[in-house]
């Protein structure tokens, strides 16, 4: 299933910012990057819908192209399911619609926009340092700023770890309710 392989995707640059939550650039990579697969995980989830309950065909059939913003509408998917009389599909949209909107309200869904679509990262007093001196001697500015980054980027990886448990639950409750994976 595509949404399980988004969802290890995330699981990956989650343990990314975990292991360099010292090295303020690598870790935000690391966020960016988890952002962008956690956010995917629904958008793939809901795409797998409309293959497994044929609206997407439906759709191709009755109006020959698929627009793009489709592709991650759920209201579209569900209006395409009433439409053709298809209850099982209508069932399966309206959960996906009440999840999406949830996870549309969380501080995640917000950051994963500014960290994509702005360019911006956390807001975080990060000083740019070099651990070593040119003499080879340990700066302890460097080593207080890497301590100060760290205690800073904390509660976002907490809140990562939060939301990816919730993206989680949600792929294995379409697999378990909806039997979305039976067919692919």
């Amino acid at each position: 299933m595509l949404s399980e392989q988004k969802l290890e995707e995330a699981k990956y640059f989650l343990e990314g910012m975990k292991k360099t939550r010292i090295e303020p650039k690598s870790c935000y990579f690391n966020y960016s990057a988890f952002l962008s697969a956690w956010r995917s995980v629904f958008e793939t989830l809901l795409y797998e819908g409309a293959i497994y309950y044929g609206i997407y065909d439906q759709y191709l059939k009755r109006y020959r192209k698929i627009p793009r913003e489709l592709k991650s509408n759920e209201e579209k998917y569900l209006f395409i399911a009433a439409q053709i009389g298809n209850s099982q599909a209508v069932e399966f949209f309206g959960w996906m619609k009440a999840k999406l909107t949830e996870i549309r309200h969380t501080d995640l869904y917000q950051e994963r926009n500014k960290a994509v679509h702005e360019g911006k990262i956390p807001e975080i007093n990060y000083v740019p340092f070099q651990i070593g001196l040119p003499d080879g001697h340990f700066s302890l500015i460097g080593f207080t700023e890497s301590r100060r980054f760290q205690k800073q980027i904390t509660p976002y990886i907490t809140n990562c770890e939060e939301e990816y448990c919730i993206a989680e639950k949600t792929v294995k409750e379409a697999v378990a309710k909806f039997h979305i994976n039976d067919k692919q």
